[in-house]
């Protein structure tokens, strides 16, 4: 077939309520073998993406994934399509984004170095259609490191370092699975298909204990992490290969579970020989696993950990765990207050409080003002602290200092593009800031002089605008600009730099040379009396061919005003000396040289 792409209305994509979400879920049987759809995805997303970003990052990251690098033709080979052209409408149909979460998301990705904003777009307004935004995967093509520390990503690694996924991982797990779902069957993912052995072969399972899942996918509460697993279980997306063993005499016996993913192909078959029924979840904490745990012998029931979830009652086994997990209670029961104060009922605020810290619940109920909520304040509050949303832009911007050299330079920018030599009036967003904050910095590399960083926004948008006078289209926000006409404005900002330093250099040469000049007259003068002396026959003739000279002078005119300043200027002490060094040529007699004698620091060439 030709160059073709499928259909981008995906399959279980859509965003819709419980009972949808549970019947997309009833028809998913398994992953299908890699033989048939998977998208070569780049293993820094399980990594430095999903165990850290919130729901919505998540999924815009894994759409952009999807899209990117999901497309086959018909010989297998993948499309290249790095610009995506998406509008909102697409994220909240395929992405699986509600539309008050996707400006968060967006600046989440961009801000983390996931994504990149090549043309940010804009809505329908009188006179002008809407230009739907153009986003890419960020690419690390200058270090090209693996890297897994998330303040330190700068991009995805080019070459190398990816594995098969199931395109059903993004197409109807991450567009529609609560984000600790996602982490569990990611985490499976990374751990055992995503895991390259010695020899190349891939896991295809992945040993894997409560702990070991819990520190992967940063899911803060275990009870969290337990419903998570059997929600994965229960919708096919993974099963679990054999139990784990704790060994109660804290032996080498231990073992830890094993997970895998459910493959379409295989439905009832573990890669162990045993065999389970589709929809009966196995018991995931078996009842031997933590006999006693303590010297005190006490034995407890890890089915029953919790027996209200809501109410946050665990099962104390010694009196540190009993005075660590009443540290954990008051923590919760306080969120949890907040949460009731807030408005939500007493259950709800309970079991979202969870997994959260007072500090995160205080700091989205502070925040909820800003997000300008309508009709469900308490909705889009849950879904804050849910998905651990971000600052919102305002307090973003706010953070921002006034003298932030970024957001000079947009502000200065837009003056200069629009003609105005006043005071700069349009604010730059924090994406703006952002954008030049990097450009800056190359600016800055080649010419560290952070005060000119105004001047050059000035420049840069002056430039934009000539350039743009005769195209029926211009050139409307910074972003576009940037990428457009940054790299031929870095170089005539280097120019312009050379030029400076040229001025500079001339400018210093004037005034060395006259702050040094009388004294290297003297020193000239001190080489003469020296000649006079040592080189006596020499300097005669010397003083023979100056009266020569002041002969021809007199007989010029004699008695005019031209002869007598001629013979005033032969006469004086800087001429005699002038004529003394073309009499008797030596270099150290010249003045840059003797300067350089002088004083080291000074630049004379």
């Amino acid at each position: 077939m030709d160059e073709q792409k499928t259909n981008l209305s995906l399959p279980f994509a859509a965003v819709g309520d419980g009972a949808e979400r549970c019947e997309r879920t009833a028809q998913f049987l398994g992953f299908e073998p890699l033989s048939s759809n998977w998208v070569y995805c780049p293993n820094q997303f399980f990594d430095t993406c999903l165990p850290y970003r919130s729901r919505g990052c998540v999924r815009l990251v894994g759409y952009m994934i999807r899209r990117t690098l999901g497309w086959r033709d018909q010989h297998g080979d993948p499309i290249d399509q790095p610009h995506i052209l998406t509008s909102y409408n697409e994220l909240i149909r395929d992405a699986g984004i509600s539309r008050g979460a996707i400006r968060d998301a967006l600046d989440e990705a961009i801000k983390w170095g996931f994504i990149r904003c090549v043309n940010p777009g804009r809505r329908s307004v009188q006179d002008e259609t809407q230009l739907n935004g153009v986003y890419e995967l960020r690419w690390d093509e200058e270090s090209r490191t693996y890297e897994t520390d998330p303040k330190q990503f700068r991009g995805f690694v080019v070459q190398g370092c990816r594995t098969d996924i199931p395109n059903q991982f993004f197409d109807v797990v991450i567009p529609n699975e609560p984000l600790a779902v996602i982490k569990v069957v990611g985490v499976v993912i990374r751990q055992s298909i995503g895991f390259e052995a010695r020899f190349g072969s891939r896991r295809k399972e992945a040993q894997l204990s409560y702990t070991d899942i819990q520190r992967r996918s940063k899911i803060g509460s275990r009870d969290t992490l337990n419903e998570a697993i059997r929600q994965a279980i229960h919708a096919n997306f993974i099963q679990l290969a054999s139990l784990g063993y704790f060994d109660p005499n804290a032996g080498r016996a231990s073992l830890a579970a094993k997970y895998a993913l459910k493959w379409l192909s295989n439905n009832t078959y573990h890669p162990t020989g045993s065999k389970t029924v589709p929809g009966k979840i196995p018991d995931l904490k078996p009842t031997n696993r933590f006999k006693n745990r303590t010297e005190t012998g006490s034995k407890t029931v890890p089915a029953n950990r919790f027996k209200n979830r809501t109410g946050i009652e665990t099962k104390q086994r010694n009196e540190t765990l009993k005075q660590q997990q009443a540290v954990v209670a008051s923590v919760n029961l306080e969120a949890a207050k907040k949460l009731a104060e807030a408005g939500f009922d007493l259950k709800t605020a309970q079991v979202l409080a969870l997994g959260h810290s007072l500090a995160d619940v205080e700091q989205q109920i502070a925040w909820l003002p800003l997000r300008n909520p309508s009709s469900n304040p308490l909705g889009l509050l849950r879904r804050a602290i849910e998905n651990s949303w971000p600052a919102p832009l305002k307090v973003q911007h706010a953070e921002l200092s006034q003298d932030h050299p970024g957001r000079e330079f947009v502000r200065h920018f837009y003056a200069g593009k629009a003609g105005n030599e006043g005071q700069p009036t349009a604010e730059p967003t924090p994406t703006e800031i952002a954008i030049a904050d990097a450009f800056v910095k190359l600016l800055l590399a080649e010419w560290a002089e952070p005060s000119r960083v105004p001047d050059w926004g000035r420049q840069f948008g002056a430039f934009v605008r000539r350039t743009q006078e005769s195209e029926p289209r211009k050139v409307r926000t910074f972003p576009l600009a940037v990428r457009l006409f940054g790299d031929t404005y870095a170089a005539h900002h280097r120019g312009e730099k050379r030029n400076f330093l040229q001025r500079v250099y001339q400018t210093n040469r004037s005034e060395v040379e006259a702050r040094m000049k009388p004294a290297w007259y003297g020193y000239v003068a001190g080489v003469e009396t020296r000649v006079a002396v040592e080189q006596r026959a020499d300097y005669e003739r010397f003083e023979a061919w100056r009266l020569e000279r002041r002969g021809e002078l007199a007989n010029f005119r004699p008695g005019s005003s031209v002869a007598l300043a001629a013979l005033a200027h032969h006469d004086s002490e800087r001429k005699r000396l002038d004529d003394f060094r073309a009499f008797f040529p030596d270099a150290t007699l010249d003045f840059w040289p003797w300067v350089k004698t002088q004083n080291t620091n000074i630049q004379t060439a």
